[in-house]
């Protein structure tokens, strides 16, 4: 379950999509780029001048076949092959084709992002940023944030406002934006909230605020005039009696009347006596919206989900107390697992399986097991995907109520494979037809948790397009939603709670806790005929080319190196720090718990704290 993203109005490779070459060359020397098919879907380069190539890798091209990318100082080639011959000087770093999508328009920068701490590059991640992108839009771009342009009712909107307080005799402090300190006084004071969107206009809306604190505030709505008149509309009060935690906040609830203009503004006004107040979420709800969180929240009689995956078998089958302490410190009641098979195909240590998942049935956590590999979407990889799946429904035929496990869990990630981005509709349709497939075998004898990555949801080949195409019975999603900004998460998880609410579907959000790399980005800017980093053509096909020094005047359009700034692994895992981790998870929980899809929250990476450690 690797980091990846694709970018606003950029194509992104994953990490094992791309690969680093170091083809040393003397000045001037003639470097041979090839692009050959392979004649064994299967096996190693079909190309007899293999063993001469400094590269050697193969991958996927836009129709699902495989081809193998070669660099070396050998002109001769296959005539299966398509070549480029490069005159150039000093080495060559690192290389990748490009997709389609990628060289469809004018191209003003590219960015790699990855591992340069040598001269043997590791690149994750390649942002192309056309070029009538604003440099507001390309910061869109290589943030991979969206902008939208209105307040969305029935659903969390506190992030979305800025504060400043006012009174004539500045009794009013703010912390973080949301949290007030009100001194006593007799002028009145307090706290002005306003976004740069607006409330679409509607009937019979209520405004929702969630808070914690002691105090009797007022509430009051603004529109564009009272907002110019400092005249809000007063609609109520909220009454604190020194609730302290979020477990003590108080929810409040205030009529809106009807309104020629959309809500703007929300005004907080502190008590005389004074008193503390701290916002935890905001909303404004429609009759509609509120009728699906009853119905919602009525199917929640069990409480949220959280859970955890917790990979390797020794851990279940050697040191389950490691598991039972997990359960404690983060609460959790469901956890994933990998389970062997033996060589008949069948579950392996049945006798040990049994015992736990009864133990862990005992202590109120449900086990799910979990397989999947990037290849399971390749056609030939069928049969032991269904093999495996088949020996999960014996195995809980066969097994008391007691020791069975909970349901399936489907971590299949194509864009692990190499040339991914070059065929994203093709590896869409193939993993459809996986999970497809997957769902009509176990024909609700086990559910199905399909694991996602998060950048899935609003990719133009993927987002609708998968969603509509995916079972909706007996199915959860899980999003890989691996990010520490809390604003990212929040953008990140919403398309899939959209779909998760339309098709009744639940949908876990899980956040990353494990050890991941620092990474850092290049930028490279469009530069006539001068650059590092050159995107040249072999036959058809475009190669992105990096190399150590400037080269000029190749075949092909170049790009200069602009700038480099860190990306540390922390903007997208907590690194082992829980405290955080529970402190981000819970304030989005209160805003997520808003959509009717939201079903949990699940930590990945809790396996990486070594048995005896610490894992709160």
């Amino acid at each position: 379950m690797f980091k990846t993203a694709v970018l606003l109005g950029s194509v992104t490779l994953s990490a094992m999509s791309l690969f680093y070459a170091t083809a040393s060359t003397a000045a001037s020397t003639a470097v041979t780029i090839a692009l050959c098919p392979l004649n064994d879907p299967l096996g190693g380069p079909a190309n007899p001048d293999a063993s001469r190539a400094n590269v050697d890798q193969i991958y996927f091209t836009a129709d699902g076949t495989r081809q193998w990318l070669s660099i070396s100082q050998h002109e001769n080639a296959s005539q299966s092959c398509s070549t480029a011959v490069l005159q150039v000087e000093g080495d060559i770093l690192w290389a990748a084709p490009a997709t389609e999508e990628q060289v469809a328009g004018a191209i003003r920068q590219v960015g790699l992002l990855g591992d340069f701490t040598n001269n043997k590059p590791l690149v994750s991640e390649i942002i192309v940023i056309p070029e009538n992108t604003s440099e507001a839009e390309s910061e869109v771009v290589t943030s991979g944030m969206a902008l939208t342009s209105a307040l969305p009712l029935d659903r969390p909107a506190l992030y979305q406002f800025t504060s400043q307080h006012f009174g004539l005799d500045e009794r009013v402090v703010i912390n973080e934006s949301t949290h007030l300190f009100c001194e006593p006084g007799e002028n009145i004071a307090g706290a002005f909230f306003t976004s740069e969107r607006v409330w679409s206009i509607a009937s019979e809306l209520q405004l929702e605020i969630r808070a914690r604190g002691q105090g009797q505030f007022q509430v009051a709505l603004g529109d564009t005039q009272r907002d110019k008149l400092q005249e809000p509309l007063r609609l109520g009060e909220m009454v604190l009696t020194d609730s302290a935690t979020e477990a003590d906040a108080l929810n409040f609830r205030f009529n809106v009347p009807d309104n020629n203009s959309p809500w703007t503004s929300l005004t907080i006004i502190c008590p005389d006596e004074g008193g503390e107040l701290e916002l935890l979420s905001l909303n404004m709800s429609t009759p509609q919206g509120r009728q699906q969180r009853e119905q919602f929240e009525q199917q929640l009689t069990q409480g949220t989900h959280r859970g955890a995956w917790l990979w390797s078998p020794q851990l279940w089958q050697q040191t389950p107390e490691f598991i039972w302490r997990a359960q404690t410190l983060q609460q959790l009641n469901e956890i994933y697992i990998s389970v062997p098979l033996d060589n008949t195909g069948d579950v392996a240590d049945t006798d040990m399986l049994m015992q736990f998942l009864t133990n862990a049935n005992n202590r109120g956590l449900d086990v799910w097991v979990v397989i999947g590999d990037p290849r399971d979407v390749l056609p030939a990889s069928l049969p032991a995907l269904e093999a495996r799946l088949n020996a999960f429904l014996r195995y809980n035929q066969q097994a008391p109520v007691s020791a069975r496990l909970h349901g399936v869990q489907l971590d299949i990630e194509p864009y692990l494979l190499r040339g991914f981005a070059g065929a994203q509709s093709y590896w869409r349709d193939r993993y459809v037809s996986v999970i497809n497939h997957a769902h009509a075998l176990l024909q609700g004898r086990m559910p199905l948790d399909l694991v996602m990555p998060a950048w899935w949801g609003s990719h133009r080949a993927w987002g609708q397009q998968l969603f509509e195409q995916l079972p909706v019975v007996d199915i959860r999603l899980s999003i890989m939603n691996y990010h520490t900004s809390i604003d990212r998460l929040r953008a990140n998880a919403q398309p899939f709670l959209e779909w998760g609410q339309r098709a009744s579907v639940p949908v876990m959000i899980a956040l990353e806790s494990g050890a991941l790399p620092d990474e850092t980005h290049h930028r490279y800017t469009h530069n006539k005929g001068t650059g590092e980093l050159w995107l040249v053509m072999v036959g058809e096909e475009s190669v992105f080319v990096l190399f150590d020094r400037l080269q000029s005047d190749l075949t092909g359009q170049a790009f200069a190196f602009n700038f480099n700034y860190p990306v540390p692994a922390g903007d997208y895992t907590f690194k082992g720090d829980m405290a955080r981790l529970n402190s981000v998870a819970n304030k989005l929980i209160h805003e997520w718990h808003t959509w009717p899809a939201f079903s949990g929250i699940a930590i990945h990476g809790l396996d990486d704290i070594r048995v005896g450690e610490d894992v709160r």
